[in-house]
């Protein structure tokens, strides 16, 4: 069966990575109407990069797909170092184990109780490639392990904060943007069901592809693989999914939701750490360049 890379039930938006970066900044701001075309930034990444397109919810933020960001050795490489990692079983989604490395958050505040402080010294030349890609630094790797009977309901990540998600292994349907029932927004994300998010664009995520987003303001879901007619395993026996977060003390303190983040320096501190980044004060880690 021929695998298609990208399969569009959205709008497309003809962009280029610097303004994939602006728009993903003013969820921050808040002070530029979603439908105002976006203006020159002091956010826009220095390096320039290949145009690319950039599709987009109809509420406007965008988001950047990068095939093959990682391939050949390298990614082979990858999947056998991921496979010796020690992942903790989720009971709430069996199939579905994850590892959590460095400074880890809480619905509700503090740190999770399986956190390991320390980024593994093997994924550090991996985090500083995504670092460059993202334009964006990480103090927390969040790593899924997932098998094929095991899916993704609908949900959206921290607002405003850029998401970089590397897929390595089993390729599968990645479904972003888009629409689902407003009372979902009350109910655990393990109770709604995945065929209610109605996706603006459905994306297949080829092993090594990478998916940069706003993950505040872009539902995003996947299903099982028996219901994805482009799933591939393609000899693998796992899908993994690397995420690559910034955790401001704000968020380690009181936890994610928006309202108790409302009135701290949590914005603040998170334009300062992607300011430091660009500005070449801090790396990809967010320490401080001797």
């Amino acid at each position: 069966m021929k695998m298609k890379q990208e399969l569009n039930v959205g709008s497309e938006l003809e962009s280029t990575t610097a303004i994939a970066a602006a728009e993903s900044i003013d969820a921050l701001d808040k002070t530029v109407a979603l439908t105002d075309a976006p203006e020159a930034s002091p956010w826009a990444p220095t390096k320039k990069k290949k145009a690319r397109t950039p599709k987009t919810e109809s509420s406007g933020p965008t988001y950047e797909h990068v095939s093959l960001f990682q391939s050949g050795d390298e990614l082979k490489d990858l999947y056998a170092t991921l496979n010796t990692f020690s992942f903790k079983v989720n009971e709430d989604a069996r199939g579905e184990d994850a590892c959590y490395f460095g400074k880890t958050y809480t619905l509700n505040g503090g740190p999770r109780a399986d956190e390991i402080p320390t980024i593994p010294e093997v994924l550090l030349p991996l985090a500083k490639l995504v670092a460059e890609a993202a334009q964006a630094p990480a103090n927390y790797i969040q790593i899924h392990r997932m098998k094929p009977t095991t899916g993704v309901h609908p949900h959206k990540d921290p607002a405003g904060m850029i998401v970089p998600m590397l897929t390595v292994g089993q390729a599968r349907t990645f479904r972003v943007g888009g629409t689902m029932p407003n009372g979902y927004y009350r109910m655990r994300q393990g109770q709604r069901k995945i065929e209610k998010h109605i996706p603006e664009a459905e994306i297949l995520m080829m092993p090594g592809d990478l998916l940069i987003f706003n993950g505040g303001r872009i539902l995003h879901s996947m299903f099982p693989a028996a219901q994805d007619p482009y799933f591939e395993p393609g000899g693998y026996e796992v899908r993994y999914s690397l995420l690559f977060r910034w955790t401001t003390d704000e968020m380690r303190k009181l936890g994610t939701r928006q309202e108790v983040l409302n009135g701290t320096r949590h914005t603040e501190s998170y334009r300062e750490a992607i300011e430091s980044y660009r500005n070449g004060l801090t790396d990809f880690l967010g320490r401080a360049v001797q």
